[in-house]
Parts: structure tokens; C-alpha cells; sequence
């Protein structure tokens, strides 16, 4: 074994991986102490402080927005500024610090008038203290939640340049969720059942114990944690593009991108920028380099000159946005309408098969929860596995698809819920005195766990796998910003609804309201997002494939002209021409020997023979169609391209043995053949195949 590996392995095993479930159940119990309070809450604020339905739902609205809005400001903290430990460690005990003030609300005695015997809902220190509680938990709660999941990545590297592999990640994503999930059913189970039947005073101890015992747990592991430094600048390097782009505003960018210059850092992947956005490719544009360029390669002022590398940062941000924005309507149709759920709940017959027990009203939202596992464990046990045998090869829905078919689901999820209230209106002002089973909350709770299990992990893993590294936190909070954005816009949507239908919606009682048309209108904005989500994702384009690596491959050879500043005696000259200096792009992609194959490979696929300016173009083409025959052809005829090149550069520089272009291109026609013929079982390859001799 190489001892450099030995050395990481043994890293990984002291340090790291081992601390990675001090880290999710720390997680873990936070999601307990946090959601154990949230079911109940609405009942809490209209029993002990005397509020209205609007009026606490908006404050659960507001409070839950809050909370998810922090943990973006956490990320962006985290990646800056403070890193990831600190930060986690400061708003896990900030939270505790907020649940020890909502106990002691629970603490203080209402006032009480001796003569009438009349008790006050609330005085102005019981205010004071549960205000204080929502800031608290919302400022703690977003420290924590913008660098767990990202922390715990980090532990599976020894260090900041080495790589983690995707089984590594997938598996850590998988039991992040299922720590959450457990959590989830937890608090919507036993706590509000603490809280049900023992009262607030030791439902809401519970909470502070659990997170007392997550403060612990994190900092018990503190010494063995992997912590990297965070990226300096982050938030002053994506504004300084912004300023350069405006300054620059008046550069001619040329539709011959080679003519221009870009300042990139050397062996950077990113030599040129992308074509979408171009704009922003005026901030990286260098028109003398004397004045703009230091003798160091830096850039003299980069709130004038950026590296390509930032425009491009900022260009992945601003691109997955509007895919973000399609997760709000989910969240809102899902997440935000627990308050209500649990008014629903509370006017219907919650008796089970079990004598005498009756489920508590808040803790319906545990079907949610049971659904979103169980669907999870049946996708990953049963229908993948099942796909895969089908179709002859590994089978993995895409995230797209997966959003795609979470959004469709919110539909009849939200359409079943507003169903069952216009049902159970009707019977509640029957005069007969039946209730309505709440049984029939269940199709709405099913549909709504299917959603998200689509759906939410489908977007961490495309956020996660879009977004640069130096952007991780970031990356893994920004579903959380959809739960503030939905909380917001649900308590602009109630505020508006009670105030144009005059309170007749969304009343304190709900009997005599029309909450079923609150939820057809909900339904409606379903119907609309997912109209809007099919026109982001055809805007947006393909997303990183993993069967693309090879590529990163052309980033790792080591051409004559990276070998000769070690002090190697070795000529500078291609190995193929042998008049020019070896490079990457010369040796792959400019030779004469070379164009001629590509010119070749060009026509077999039906497209016009041209010359990539660079190794970052060849990317860029390949990645400029949607995933379909053609681009699994491009993408075959790439890799046995630059696999018979270097083959061939070795054979020559080995062996003294050389062979034409054309007879290269006879062994890479060979290689595609054998290649599809090998495939030939699974979907699509014969099609495929077929293709490639069309244009023979």
C-alpha cells in the first residue's frame, strides 16, 4: 500500500469518521427539541397568551421563516468568515439558551383578579421572555442547520485538496436524513404526547434536556473534529465580479472567445468563461494585461479584474436560482400547513382501533414522516434495484425527474387535503353531532412524505453537485431558504385572504370558515409551479453528470511541457508532430495528426468538423445538449478519442513504432463497435449503435 494513502487512512480513522455520529445525533437531537415544539405551538399561543388563529399563525409563519432565512446567512458566515465548527458550536447553545426562556413561561402564574377571579392570558415579561425565545431559536437554529450536514462531509476528507467519493457521500446523505426523519417521528410522537397529557410545563423540560444533551454531544467530540480553514472573501469575491462586471461594462466581448484574454490561475479547469450569463465575462476580461496583471499573475485590483474562477462561482449561484424557486410552493403546500392540520385535527374523531386511545392533534404530522422513510427505503430497496435488473445497468432516477415528480405529487397532496376539509365542514354542521374520522388526513400526509422524499433530496443533491465546493454550506442550507421564503409568502397569502374576504376563510373557529378554498387556492399555485419548474429546467440545461469524470482525467496527464521544470532531459516536442511544444491542447486537440481523427470522429457523429480552442470548449460542447442518444454517442466517441491519443502518444514514444491518422481512426471505429456491442443489453444501445453507422 502507498504509504501517502496508509497515512490518510490512519488520518481518517483517529480523526473524522469517527466523530461523524457524534455529529448527526447531535443534529438529531436538535430536529427533536426544535420540532417538539412546533405542533403544539399554535395551540400554546391561542390557549396560554389568548391569540387568534390568523395572528398565531402568522408569528409561526414569521418564526419558521426566520429560522430558515439565518441558516443561509450561517452558510454564508461559515464559508467566509467563522467556519463551520464555531458556528455550529455558537447557535447550539444559543438555542438552548431560547428553550430555557419558553420553559419558564411555563413557569410563571398568570395574574389573577382575588374579587372575580378573572386570570390574565399573558403579562409583559411572559411577551418578553417567548419573544425572545423565537429569536433566539431562529438565530441558534440557523447557526446550526447552515454547517451540519457540510461539517460532516468534511470529515470524511483528511484534508482540504483530497477527494471524497460519491458512494461516500450518497451514505452520508442517507443517514444525515434518516437522523432527521427518526428525530422528526420522535417529537411529532412522544413529545407532543408528553406535552398532550403531562402539560407544557414538562413537555417543553423535554425539549431543553434533548438540547442540552445535543450541546454536549458536539462539543464531547471537539478535539478529533477534521476543521479547514474557511474561503477568505467568499462574499466580497462574488460582489467584486458584480462591480467588475459594471465597471467593465464597455469591453466588446468578441464571439471569437480565443481573440480574448481571460485572467484565470494557473492549471485552473476554467481557462475561459461560459457563454451563459456573458456579462458577467466582462469582469474577468483582461484588456492590458501590463496594467492589470502584478508580476505575481494576480490581478492589481480586483474590484476591476476578477478570475475566471469567481464569474463562474457567482454564474453557478445565480443559475440554480429559479430551480430553487420552485421548491417554495412545495414547502408551502407541505411544511407550512402543519398549524392547520392541527386545528383540523382537533375538531375530528381521533379515536383508533385501540380502545380509549385517541392520537393527539399534533401529532398527525408523524404519517409524514413515516411516509417520507418508508417511500425512501422502498425507492432505494425495491424500485431501483428492480429498474436496474430490468434495464441490464445500474439505474438511478435523475434529480430533475425526481423534482419533476415531487411537484406533480404536491398537486393531489394539497387537492386530497382540501377535499377532506370541505368533508369535514359538512359533517361538523351536521346537525346530527358526528365527526369526521381524522383518517382522513392520511392521504394527505402519505402524498405529502412521497413529495418530499422526492423532491428535498433531489435538490440538496443538485445544489450540492452544482455549486463549487467553497460554497458547501451554502449548497446544503439553500432548501432551508425555501421554508423561509414559504413561510413568508404563506403569511402574505393568509394576510391578504383575511383581509379580502373579510375574516370569512380563515376564522377562529374553523367550522365556521371556509378553509377548503384557502386550500384550492393553494392548489392552484401548484398547478402553476409545475408549469414553472418544466420551463427552469429547460432553461437551465443539463446538469452535471458524473459519467463525465473522465475528463477531469486531461487535467492530471503530464504532458513534456509540465515535466521538463522537474529537471527531466526530455524533449519539449509532440510526440505525434514533433515541431511544436506538447501540451494538453496541443497534443490532444491542435496537432494536425490529431484534427484529422477529431475531423473523422466529427462527421461519423453528423456534425460539422471544428477545432476546440481549448480543453474547457471540448467540455462545454459536450455539456450543450440535453442527455439523449446522440449526447451518450458524444460522449463515448470522446472518451475512446483521448484514450487512443495517449495510447497512441506512448506506442510512439515507447515502442518507436507509429501508424497514420487514418489507421487510429480504423482502431477508434473498432472501439466504439466493441464498445456498444458490450452494451447491447441495456435500453438505448442498440439505438445507438445504429447512429453511429448512419454516417459511416
Amino acid at each position: 500500500m502507498d504509504q501517502e494513502a496508509l497515512l490518510v487512512g490512519r488520518t481518517l480513522l483517529k480523526r473524522g469518521i469517527p466523530t461523524i455520529p457524534f455529529i448527526l445525533a447531535s443534529q438529531a437531537l436538535e430536529k427533536l427539541a426544535y420540532f417538539g415544539l412546533v405542533p403544539n405551538m399554535i395551540l400554546f399561543l391561542t390557549v396560554e397568551y389568548g391569540m387568534g388563529t390568523a395572528e398565531a399563525a402568522n408569528i409561526l409563519f414569521l418564526w419558521s421563516a426566520a429560522t430558515n432565512f439565518f441558516a443561509l446567512v450561517g452558510a454564508f458566515i461559515a464559508d467566509s468568515y467563522t467556519g463551520r465548527f464555531p458556528l455550529i458550536g455558537f447557535g447550539s447553545s444559543i438555542s438552548l439558551t431560547g428553550m430555557v426562556l419558553l420553559w419558564l413561561t411555563t413557569i410563571i402564574r398568570p395574574e389573577c383578579d382575588k374579587l372575580t377571579k378573572v386570570c390574565q392570558p399573558t403579562t409583559l415579561l411572559k411577551s418578553v421572555l417567548l419573544y425572545s425565545f423565537f429569536a433566539l431559536t431562529a438565530i441558534g437554529a440557523g447557526g446550526v442547520r447552515s454547517s451540519c450536514l457540510a461539517f460532516a462531509a468534511d470529515q470524511l476528507q483528511p484534508n482540504q485538496t483530497s477527494r471524497v467519493t460519491t458512494s461516500s457521500v450518497e451514505t452520508l446523505f442517507n443517514w444525515y436524513y434518516f437522523s432527521v426523519m427518526v428525530a422528526c417521528f420522535l417529537s411529532q410522537s412522544l413529545l407532543v404526547f408528553v406535552q398532550t397529557t403531562y402539560g407544557w410545563q414538562i413537555g417543553f423540560g423535554v425539549s431543553v434536556a434533548a438540547m442540552a444533551l445535543s450541546v454536549a454531544l458536539f462539543f464531547a467530540a471537539s478535539p478529533y473534529y477534521v476543521r479547514f480553514k474557511c474561503e477568505s472573501g467568499l462574499v466580497t469575491g462574488l460582489f467584486q465580479v458584480l462591480v467588475a462586471a459594471f465597471r467593465n461594462r464597455h469591453v466588446d466581448l468578441s464571439s471569437e472567445e480565443h481573440i480574448i484574454s481571460y485572467h484565470h490561475e494557473t492549471g485552473s479547469s476554467f481557462s475561459i468563461p461560459s457563454q451563459k450569463l456573458r456579462y458577467l465575462n466582462k469582469a474577468c476580461v483582461t484588456t492590458n494585461s501590463k496594467q492589470d496583471l502584478a508580476l505575481t499573475g494576480n490581478s492589481r485590483n480586483p474590484w476591476k479584474l476578477c478570475r475566471v474562477q469567481q464569474v463562474e462561482d457567482l454564474k453557478s449561484l445565480i443559475n440554480v436560482i429559479p430551480i430553487w424557486s420552485t421548491g417554495i410552493i412545495l414547502s408551502l403546500v407541505t411544511a407550512c400547513q402543519v398549524s392547520f392540520i392541527v386545528l383540523q385535527a382537533k375538531t375530528m374523531d381521533r379515536h383508533t382501533f385501540i380502545q380509549g386511545f385517541e392520537i393527539p392533534p399534533g401529532s398527525y404530522g408523524i404519517f409524514l414522516v413515516i411516509s417520507f422513510l418508508l417511500f425512501l427505503g422502498l425507492y432505494d430497496l425495491v424500485i431501483v434495484p428492480l429498474l436496474s435488473w430490468a434495464l441490464r445497468e445500474p439505474f438511478r432516477l435523475g434529480v430533475m425527474v425526481r423534482m419533476w415528480a415531487g411537484y406533480v405529487i404536491s398537486v393531489l397532496c394539497i387537492s386530497a387535503l382540501a377535499a377532506t376539509e370541505y368533508a369535514r365542514r359538512k359533517t361538523a354542521r351536521d346537525e346530527s353531532g358526528t365527526k369526521l374520522s381524522a383518517m382522513w388526513l392520511l392521504p394527505y400526509m402519505i402524498l405529502g412524505g412521497i413529495a418530499e422524499a422526492l423532491n428535498t433530496i433531489a435538490q440538496n443533491e443538485f445544489f450540492y453537485s452544482e455549486l463549487p465546493k467553497t460554497m458547501s454550506s451554502v449548497a446544503t442550507t439553500l432548501s432551508s431558504l425555501n421554508m423561509a421564503a414559504a413561510s413568508l409568502i404563506s403569511s402574505w397569502i393568509i394576510t391578504i385572504v383575511d383581509v379580502t374576504t373579510y375574516g370569512s376563510w380563515i376564522t377562529d373557529n374553523i367550522d365556521e370558515g371556509h378553509l377548503d378554498y384557502y386550500y384550492w387556492l393553494l392548489v392552484g399555485l401548484s398547478l402553476l409551479n409545475v408549469l414553472y419548474f418544466v420551463w427552469c429546467k429547460k432553461s437551465y440545461g443539463p446538469v452535471k453528470r458524473k459519467n463525465l469524470g473522465f475528463l477531469r482525467f486531461g487535467l492530471r496527464m503530464l504532458f513534456q511541457n509540465m515535466l521538463s521544470p522537474f529537471g527531466l532531459l526530455i524533449s519539449l516536442l509532440c510526440g505525434f508532430c514533433n515541431t511544436d511544444v506538447e501540451s494538453r491542447d496541443h497534443l490532444l486537440l491542435h496537432c494536425n495528426f490529431v484534427e484529422e481523427i477529431w475531423h473523422s470522429m466529427m462527421r461519423r457523429l453528423g456534425q460539422s468538423p471544428c477545432i476546440f480552442a481549448d480543453w474547457s470548449s471540448l467540455i462545454s460542447w459536450l455539456l450543450s445538449t440535453t442527455p439523449n442518444l446522440s449526447s451518450n454517442l458524444k460522449r463515448i466517441a470522446v472518451q475512446a478519442t483521448i484514450y487512443l491519443l495517449w495510447k497512441e502518444k506512448n506506442i510512439r514514444y515507447h515502442d518507436n513504432v507509429s501508424v497514420t491518422s487514418a489507421m487510429v481512426f480504423t482502431q477508434f471505429d473498432k472501439s466504439i463497435k466493441d464498445i456498444l456491442l458490450a452494451r447491447r443489453f441495456r435500453l438505448g444501445c442498440t439505438s445507438v449503435l445504429s447512429l453511429w453507422y448512419s454516417h459511416a
